[in-house]
Order: C-alpha cells, then sequence, then structure tokens
C-alpha cells in the first residue's frame, strides 16, 4: 500500500483582488496623485484638475478620501426541509480606517468664478498607521478611493471616482520565534492491518516573504524523506490586527494513500507572511 504527499500552499488571501479604477462623470474633472500605492503613515498628494470652456460659478469644489473595511455574511438559523428553505441571518459589518474631506474652492462672493481653461487644486493627506491592506477577497474587502465634485448652480453635478492601494509594511524580525521550526505528524491507519502510517512534517521556520522559498521535509515511517521547495508567490501580509478581517497562511501536506475508506489525512503549518524578511542567523 503505497502514499503519496501533496503540498498546498493555501491563505485565505489566495483569491484576493487589488482593484483600481476610474470613474467620472464630466471628463473634465480629473483626479491625479503622485501614486498609485501608498504605505501607512505615508503622506499622499493629489491635485483635482477641472477643466471649463466657459466661465462657470462653481458652488464649490470638494474632495472625500475614504478607506473603510466591509465584511459581509449569513447565518443559517433553520432549515425547512418541506420546502427546502432556509432561515438566514444576514451580518455586516464595516470598520472606518480613513475619513478626509476638505473644500478645494468656493466663492468668497457671489460674482466669483472660474475663467475658461484648467484649474488645479492641490491636496494631501496622510495614510493611517493601522491601515489594512486593500483587498477584495469574497466576505471581506478593504478599499480605499478618492471622491472629486464639483457643484455648480442649475447644473448637473460632476463627479469623478478613483481608488489607490494600501500595501503595509510587516517586518519579520519584529515577531518572536518565527526563526524556529515547526513540526507536525499524520498518522493514518490501515484498513485490515495493524499497520499505520506515520508521517512528520517539518518547516525550519514559520516567517516568510514573498519571492522566499519555504523548504519542505516529509519523512514517512521515519524511513523514507521527501524534500519540497514551495516558494512563495506574491501575497499580502498576515493582517491580525483588524477588527472584521483577519488574514492568514497555512501550509498544509495532504497524505493520499491506496486506501479503500478514507485515503487522504492532511495537517496544516500556520506561518507568518510579511513584506520584510527574517535575517540570517549568525
Amino acid at each position: 500500500m503505497e502514499s503519496e504527499a501533496t503540498i498546498n500552499f493555501k491563505g485565505l488571501a489566495e483569491a484576493a483582488k487589488i482593484c483600481k479604477y476610474f470613474l467620472t462623470t464630466d471628463k473634465n474633472l480629473e483626479i491625479h496623485l503622485n501614486s498609485d500605492e501608498f504605505r501607512p503613515n505615508e503622506k499622499a498628494k493629489g491635485m483635482i484638475t477641472f477643466r471649463t470652456e466657459t466661465a462657470v460659478k462653481p458652488a464649490e469644489i470638494r474632495v472625500e478620501i475614504k478607506g473603510a473595511a466591509d465584511t459581509t455574511f449569513y447565518v443559517t438559523n433553520a432549515i425547512t426541509t418541506k420546502n427546502t428553505t432556509a432561515d438566514r441571518t444576514h451580518y455586516y459589518f464595516t470598520e472606518t480606517y480613513l475619513n478626509y474631506q476638505k473644500i478645494l474652492y468656493e466663492p468668497l462672493k457671489e460674482s466669483d468664478e472660474l475663467e475658461a481653461g484648467n484649474h488645479e487644486f492641490p491636496f494631501e493627506f496622510t495614510i493611517p498607521e493601522d491601515a489594512p491592506p486593500s483587498m477584495d477577497e469574497g466576505q471581506g474587502k478593504v478599499r480605499y478611493s478618492i471622491k472629486a465634485s464639483v457643484e455648480t448652480p442649475w447644473t448637473i453635478k460632476s463627479e469623478a471616482k478613483a481608488e489607490f492601494i494600501v500595501l503595509p509594511y510587516l517586518n519579520l524580525n519584529a515577531y518572536s520565534k518565527l526563526d524556529e521550526p515547526r513540526i507536525s505528524k499524520i498518522e493514518k491507519g490501515r484498513l485490515l492491518s495493524s499497520k499505520q502510517i506515520t508521517a512528520t512534517v517539518s518547516i525550519p521556520k514559520t516567517g516568510y516573504a514573498p519571492g522566499e522559498v519555504i523548504p519542505i521535509k516529509v519523512e514517512k515511517n521515519k524511513q523514507s524523506v521527501l524534500s519540497i521547495s514551495l516558494p512563495v508567490p506574491e501575497l499580502l501580509p498576515t493582517l491580525e490586527d483588524c477588527a472584521n478581517i483577519t488574514l492568514e497562511y497555512d501550509v498544509i501536506v495532504e497524505i493520499q494513500t491506496n486506501a479503500y475508506v478514507s485515503r487522504t489525512s492532511k495537517t496544516s503549518l500556520p506561518i507568518i507572511i510579511g513584506t520584510i524578511p527574517l535575517k540570517a542567523k549568525k
């Protein structure tokens, strides 16, 4: 009876998508940023550009910057088998990290107007220290956006919207014991046999950054050893401090046999994904 080890790298952020978009109701209104990716505590600088072919009298020109984490899920309370319907409760949570508004222009007197041409209105804001990374992962989303608006009497409000990315630093050296190995065991019995398969799975450390390789060793029945190198792809860092969303990663090792019943057993090795790798041991 032979067995086979299958290695999977799995994380809640595996399908995370970083979203950027630009949407405007007026081609003459644009949002410009000095970058489309920022770090916590970083100052962002931008410019609102408004073009007009004739003189106009805007009531105000405003910019709004928002960042929030939204989670939504359903909890099944009861299922009626007769009609196969479920009584479900919908839960929705939001946590705001960034909420900044500023009026970039407003007339000092009724006769004030903007002449025909291009008009630029600068602004700046700081990314909060506790801002989680941008993501869109099923039941959990973290988005950061900018909205510019020009409100002119007797006309439809002009609006432009854009998203930007926040990607925090996560220094693995700030954690303790991430440079220590982690070991787990898989034990699986055989059908009509007193013998069982015992596999010991180990990794040399539990902190990794994208671009590194996870060396995985699987030792079966203290006899054969299987070594696998698993590259770490570009992933968002582990997220633990957000009230509504947790981002966790595991290395999952699965043992498959040719047994007739319950052919598969697996174990999970939790790891931390950061942006700054661990320093090599001296």
